[in-house]
C-alpha cells in the first residue's frame, strides 16, 4: 500500500501526509505513535487475521487512525490467482466498520499503552527463536526501545454475505497487478521495474553472504561446536550493516535480541538433535523478513549448522505476502514436526540418522503444514558450495541445483 502511494502519489496509507506521520512499521521514528495529529494514517502494526474465501481470494483489514481514534478500515485484497492487489476503504457508515471498529480501537490502545512493558529477551535454540511479550503482543526493538505488535483481530462479518467483495467496503477500490506496483519479474532475465529481492537468485544471494570472510569464520566455528558433545548451542546474529555478534547458550537454548537492525541468524544444532530447521526456526525467518525494507525481504535468512550438513532458508515473496503464524499454532505444528520425524526414524537401525533427503522431506512437509508451501527457499551449504533444494511434482526430493 505504501509502495503504491509512493509510485502513484496517492495517500491511502498516510505516507504522503504533509507532517509525515508514520506508523512504526514504516518508520524508525518510535515516537510517531504518540503524536496527536490532524492527519490520518494507516496503522500497519495492527491488522485483522487474513480471510481466505472459497474462491481463493484473500483479504486483510488495517485501521485508519486519526488523533488516536480509529476512523476507518482499509481492506487490502489479493485476487485473480494472487496476481492483483486492491485497496478499499470502509467508512463509518459501512457495516464492516460498525461491526469491527471497537476491536481495532482496543488493539490500537494496547499498542499505545504497552510499547515498553515487555520482556526484552528472545529464545533461539531447540525450540527456535521466540520473541517474548505479554498477552497477544509480538515485540521488536526500534532505536533501542522494544515495541509490541498486536495479534490479528478476529473480524465480525456484518449481516449475511457481509464478507463478499472483500468485506463489502463502501469505497471504490484502487490498486492493480505487478505493473501498478512495479514488482514484476522478467522470466527472460531482463531488467526494469522489478523488486530486487525477488529478481535475484536466492541461492546466489545466500552464497554471497556465506562466502565472505566473516561468514566462513562463523560457519567454521559453529561446525566445530556442532560436532562437540556438550558444547551446547551458539548463535551469531548478523546485522544489515555486516556486523555480527555471538550469543552463547545452553545445551538446547540460546538467547538473542531481535530488532529491526538484524538481517539474519546463524546457529548450530548440537549432536543428538534433528539436523534440520525447526518449526520456530522457520517462524523466525518470517520475523526476520518483516524487519527488512520492502525491496530487501530476500536478504533475511536463518542458517542451521549441524554435524551432517548446513541449511539456510530465505523467504520467497514480498513483504506484504509474509504470513502470520500465531503463538497458539506453534505447539500443534511442533507436534506435527515430531510426528513426521518419528515416522521417518522408526525403521532406522541403532546409530543411524535420517538421510539428507529424509531431512529435506521433513522440511517441506512441515512448511506445507505451516501454510508456507512454495514460499521458503531451502539452500544446502557444504565447504562453501551451495545448492538449492526443491521438490519434484510428486513430492520427492529433486537433485540439488548448484549455484
Amino acid at each position: 500500500m505504501q509502495r503504491y502511494d509512493e509510485l502513484h502519489q496517492t495517500n491511502l496509507s498516510g505516507i504522503n501526509n504533509s507532517s509525515k506521520i508514520r506508523n512504526l512499521n514504516a518508520s524508525t521514528d518510535k515516537k510517531a505513535l504518540l503524536f496527536s495529529n490532524s492527519e490520518s494514517y494507516v496503522e500497519f502494526n495492527i491488522s485483522s487475521k487474513v480471510i481466505t474465501e472459497e474462491n481463493g481470494n484473500k483479504w486483510v483489514v488495517f485501521p485508519r487512525v486519526q488523533e488516536k481514534k480509529v476512523i476507518g478500515l482499509i481492506i487490502a485484497s489479493l485476487t485473480e490467482k494472487e496476481t492483483y492487489v486492491s485497496y478499499r476503504e470502509s467508512g463509518s457508515s459501512d457495516g464492516l466498520f460498525q461491526a469491527n471498529y471497537l476491536k481495532f480501537q482496543d488493539a490500537f490502545n494496547l499498542l499505545l499503552n504497552n510499547t515498553v512493558k515487555i520482556n526484552t529477551i528472545a529464545s533461539f535454540g531447540k525450540n527456535g527463536i521466540v520473541p517474548m511479550a505479554g498477552g497477544s503482543q509480538k515485540c521488536y526493538k526500534v532505536d533501542g526501545e522494544w515495541v509490541c505488535f498486536i495479534e490479528g483481530v478476529d473480524l465480525t462479518k456484518p449481516g449475511s454475505g457481509g464478507g463478499g467483495n472483500a468485506g463489502g467496503g463502501g469505497g471504490s477500490a484502487v490498486g492493480g497487478g505487478c505493473p501498478a506496483h512495479r514488482n514484476c519479474l522478467d522470466p527472460n532475465g531482463g531488467g526494469g521495474g522489478g523488486d530486487p529481492s525477488m529478481s535475484l537468485d536466492p541461492c546466489g544471494i545466500m552464497k554471497s553472504k556465506i562466502a565472505t570472510a566473516k561468514g566462513r569464520e562463523i560457519i567454521k566455528d559453529l561446525e566445530a561446536k556442532a560436532k562437540t558433545p556438550g558444547a551446547g548451542e551458539t548463535a551469531y546474529r548478523q546485522d544489515k550493516n555486516g556486523d555480527s555478534k555471538m550469543y552463547q547458550g545452553e545445551q538446547d537454548n540460546v538467547l538473542i535480541p531481535i530488532d529491526n537492525n538484524m538481517e539474519g541468524v546463524y546457529h548450530n544444532h548440537p549432536p543428538g538433535g534433528v539436523n534440520m530447521l525447526s518449526v520456530k526456526d522457520i517462524r523466525m525467518l518470517l520475523f526476520a523478513a518483516r524487519m527488512q525494507s520492502d525491496d530487501s525481504v530476500g536478504n533475511a535468512f536463518v542458517g542451521m549448522i549441524s554435524s551432517s550438513g548446513n541449511y539456510f532458508i530465505s523467504f520467497k515473496g514480498t513483504k506484504a505476502s509474509i504470513p502470520v503464524i500465531y503463538d497458539s499454532q506453534v505447539q500443534g505444528l511442533r507436534e506435527d514436526y515430531d510426528r513426521i520425524q518419528y515416522g521417518m526414524s522408526v525403521y532406522l537401525k541403532k546409530g543411524e540418522q535420517l538421510s539428507d533427503k529424509q531431512l529435506q522431506k521433513l522440511f517441506f512437509d512441515i512448511t506445507e503444514k505451516m501454510g508456507l508451501k512454495g514460499k521458503v527457499n531451502l539452500i544446502k551449504e557444504k565447504d562453501g558450495n551451495t545448492s538449492t533444494i526443491t521438490q519434484n511434482t510428486d513430492g520427492t526430493i529433486a537433485d540439488p541445483k548448484p549455484c
